[in-house]
């Protein structure tokens, strides 16, 4: 992620919200989604919201928008209503055990009294059952809210309804929850869940009970959009991976648009088509960079998407974190900015941070899929994506690297003022740490890091310093390959708790390997001066 000042965490999953009153809603418009089967009418002040591409359940979603252009209290996010479709599956019928080879002979009957007991038998983790119903993705997406059931209304084409309201079990939130169920048994249900600040919890419930009460069913019909796209990449087989790029397609609304390149799918808002153009050509010229300096440890199928919000604004809506200008989240798989070109009238249009923004996140999306789905440690993570920030592009290719302008000044005035990290210290740096309270600091520290070892003249003239990024890498890709089959063969390549030890493990046996024999001290202290003489 690339921060502007200090944030607190990666992506927020609960809304933080401040009390405000609600501006009246400007009515109603039907809106019609028939690959949904769906007809409903929505209040005319709430706006689409994009959906994140792997996103399994939520097929519609809104934002209020009656207060844009106001100044929103801190840490204000707007109310948002969402839909969620569940087609119906059965639950899976009972198995029967068996050996995979000979029928055993059933043991004869005897005194079943005395004898040793036998050892319970231990117990398998079972897989989730399949949602199929509301409560089931309460408890499997919705993990720390309740539902209480409010009422049953009606019925209508073959839907009953019932009303909840949610309840979060356990944290300090403002934010309330609200939930309208359409089901119609062992077809499908619509679920109409609603998130508002609490003080304007009720007026927006009234809002959400208007659009959920008067929904309207019909059979759902392909979406032409689907086989328009089917037969797009069918007629394109250089863009790998056509079913994601579908999927990420099909999910666009409003003003929303894509374009494909060879690894990537570049989805925008913004009008500006020189800027579009010029982020759809440069991604592919950095992305040569990244494969010369960083070989992947095997074929790179995925496909990487690139979100580029209107504006800031939109950009927090969709998930941005407070203090940040670019996200590459791996949940998601996808790098999300927005354009901020600045325009002011009689000064030349600036792009500058838009693109310093781009390539960072970029790296970050490569160096994830590259090593094997692992992050490095966070001086090289971070470090590179700043470092490439710096790069300039000319001919599809990158003519040269300078320093980055958001990094430079603060760590030189840390060095000058001696309160910079010791080198020994923020090599072992995990993200807790990094990310902490002086992350602005370790930010611009490790991009220095990077640049010094990549443009030191010190660095190319001492054999053991110019290996240190090189053998990093390397060893990290060894050392994840052989801790993923040690998972896989002790049965734990699901078990969340560890892989992340064995990632932990990973990293620091890649550090030790990569800084064996050399005086980190002697290195850090050419490295101050090295900084203390950079100029932009």
């Amino acid at each position: 992620m690339l921060r502007l000042r200090l944030a607190a965490g990666l992506l927020p999953l609960a809304l933080s919200l401040l009390a405000a009153d609600v501006h009246a809603q400007g009515g109603y418009t039907t809106e019609k989604y028939p690959q949904h089967g769906l007809k409903l009418e929505l209040a005319r002040d709430y706006d689409w919201l994009a959906i994140q591409p792997n996103e399994d359940w939520v097929v519609l979603q809104w934002v209020d928008t009656s207060r844009e252009g106001e100044k929103a209290p801190r840490g204000m996010v707007p109310a948002k209503l969402q839909v969620v479709r569940i087609d119906y599956v059965s639950d899976p019928g009972p198995s029967t055990p068996g050996s995979g080879g000979a029928q055993e002979e059933p043991p004869e009957d005897g005194d079943k009294s005395g004898g040793d007991e036998a050892e319970p038998a231990e117990e398998e983790e079972q897989e989730p059952p399949p949602i199929n119903s509301f409560h089931r993705y309460l408890d499997q997406h919705l993990k720390n809210w309740s539902a209480k059931e409010v009422g049953t209304d009606k019925t209508r084409d073959g839907f009953e309804s019932t009303e909840y309201e949610l309840t979060v079990k356990r944290g300090n939130t403002r934010t309330r929850g609200w939930a309208w169920v359409w089901e119609n048994h062992k077809l499908r249900s619509f679920v109409v869940i609603g998130w508002a600040a609490d003080k304007e919890y009720e007026q927006q419930r009234k809002i959400w009970r208007h659009t959920a009460s008067k929904m309207r069913f019909s059979e759902p019909k392909p979406d032409p959009e689907v086989v328009k796209w089917e037969r797009y990449y069918a007629r394109r087989p250089k863009f790998k991976n056509p079913d994601y790029r579908i999927r990420v397609r099909t999910r666009l609304d409003g003003k929303w648009k894509a374009e494909d390149t060879e690894n990537y799918i570049v989805i925008y808002n913004t009008p500006d088509q020189p800027l579009v153009r010029r982020i759809v050509r440069d991604l592919e010229s950095i992305r040569k960079e990244y494969v010369k300096l960083f070989p992947a440890v095997g074929e790179i199928d995925a496909v990487s998407t690139v979100r580029i919000c209107a504006d800031r604004a939109e950009y927090m809506q969709y998930g941005g974190p407070r203090g940040s200008a670019g996200y590459w989240y791996y949940v998601t798989e996808e790098l999300v900015l927005y354009d901020g070109t600045k325009r002011e009238k009689g000064k030349k249009t600036d792009k500058l941070d838009t693109f310093i923004v781009l390539y960072h996140e970029a790296f970050h999306q490569y160096i994830y899929y590259s090593v094997g789905r692992l992050a490095p440690h966070s001086w090289f993570n971070e470090g590179y994506g700043d470092f490439f920030s710096g790069a300039q592009i000319k001919g599809g290719k990158v003519k040269r690297i300078g320093p980055n302008r958001w990094r430079l000044n603060r760590i030189k005035g840390a060095v000058q003022a001696d309160e910079h990290t010791p080198w020994k210290d923020i090599l072992k740096y995990e993200r807790s740490d990094y990310y902490g309270p002086r992350s602005s600091y370790h930010y611009a520290q490790g991009w220095s890091m990077i640049y010094f070892l990549n443009q030191s003249k010190a660095v190319r003239k001492n054999d053991a310093w110019s290996k240190i990024l090189p053998t990093y890498f390397e060893e990290l890709k060894t050392a994840w390959v052989h801790k993923q089959a040690k998972l896989e063969a002790d049965g734990k390549d699901e078990d969340q708790k560890a892989v992340l030890e064995a990632q932990l493990e990973a990293r620091n046996e890649a550090l030790e390997t990569a800084f064996e024999d050399i005086d980190v001290d002697a290195l850090e202290e050419e490295w101050i001066s090295f900084v203390l003489q950079l100029e932009l």
